[in-house]
């Protein structure tokens, strides 16, 4: 394997780990009740005002939730390169569906992270700000159009990947059954607060361990599969 090979598998074991760490550590800085579904005046309200007693925390766990997310793109990519044969077409279909779920997601936080800090901020009158969050939720159609592809690619994306990595048994099989569960409650159902950091836990011990084997060599018996027909096809060719 030459060095640009072990370079590209290095970055994309690196984003794989990556993507769990910065999506706990956001989803730990989110004050609780500032990340929510606000689509009634009272729930606009309620998050409003636990975004507006820690605006900078808001910010900040919603730019880092972002590029998590953009990393578990990524890492989807990475932990589909490992089916090889046995389950490829269930791990392909299935990191193609988690990414259109981490592009959703990147909407949702903008959305519902971004959207209500930046009212928060604004001079307008408590009402009012609170009446722009519920129009946001409600006249623009917003949810159904970016929280469908959110929920629906990562759920049956992870499930998909995760058929792929047992069938393939590049890995063992209680990775591969962790995955799934692992990766559903780090992003669709987690938590905020110091619960969001434990329920992500498993999501990075599984990603570790899923980035070990996307980052080292491939193994000698498969490069041989690969260099064998080259071989041939050279000897006839003489």
């Amino acid at each position: 394997m030459d060095t640009t090979i072990r370079t590209r598998r290095k970055m994309l074991a690196g984003a794989t780990v990556a993507a769990p760490v910065l999506l706990a550590t956001g989803n730990a800085l989110f004050p609780k009740g500032s990340f929510q579904y606000a689509g009634t005046t009272d729930k606009a309200l309620k998050a409003l005002a636990a975004t507006a007693a820690a605006p900078h925390r808001v910010l900040a766990a919603s730019l880092i939730c972002i590029v998590g997310m953009v990393l578990l793109a990524a890492a989807f990519s990475g932990v589909a390169s490992l089916v090889r044969r046995r389950g490829g077409a269930a791990a392909t279909v299935g990191a193609a569906l988690g990414v259109i779920g981490t592009t959703g997601a990147v909407l949702v936080i903008a959305w519902l992270g971004l959207s209500v800090y930046a009212a928060s901020q604004s001079n307008l009158a408590d009402d009012a700000k609170a009446g722009y969050i519920v129009t946001l939720l409600h006249d623009t159609n917003l949810g159904n159009t970016v929280g469908a592809p959110f929920f629906g690619g990562i759920v049956i994306g992870s499930v998909l990947l995760a058929v792929g990595l047992f069938r393939s048994g590049r890995v063992s099989r209680w990775v591969a059954v962790a995955f799934a569960p692992a990766v559903v409650f780090s992003t669709v159902f987690a938590p905020q607060g110091i619960a969001g950091a434990v329920m992500g836990l498993p999501l990075i011990v599984v990603m570790v361990l899923l980035a070990r084997e996307i980052a080292r060599d491939e193994p000698l018996d498969e490069a041989a599969v690969t260099l064998a027909p080259q071989a041939e096809y050279a000897a006839t060719t003489r």
